[in-house]
């Protein structure tokens, strides 16, 4: 059983992916799912709302790099928000924050 819960909702903003849990190997087709579910509707903004992330492995941050990588192709702007500061810290010390949009809050991140 998975570790990982999905929610997506449309906001007046953009398109938001609430991802709550922990992302390890394990999760990875589920997240894989919902990723390619999310970015076949083509949002021109798409946010990632990891609030409720607990944990998340190497595994799990490439594939948010190969989301990334998508909307890039995509024209899509990918914002995460509402990191837990664990989870901030890990990106920030692995300068991710300079490859990814890192938002305090959702509804920051909903606005232009």
């Amino acid at each position: 059983m998975s570790d990982l819960r999905c929610d997506v909702s449309e906001e007046a903003g953009g398109l938001v992916l609430k991802l709550a849990g922990q992302i390890t190997f394990a999760e990875m087709d589920e997240l894989e799912k919902h990723i390619a579910r999310v970015t076949a509707r083509k949002p021109a903004r798409l946010v990632l709302d990891l609030a409720d992330l607990s944990m998340i492995t190497s595994a799990g941050i490439g594939a948010l790099l190969k989301l990334h990588r998508r909307a890039t192709e995509q024209k899509c702007d990918l914002r995460l928000a509402a990191l837990q500061s664990g989870i901030e810290d890990v990106f920030r010390k692995a300068r991710l924050d300079s490859i990814f949009s890192i938002v305090p809050t959702l509804g920051e991140a909903l606005v232009n």
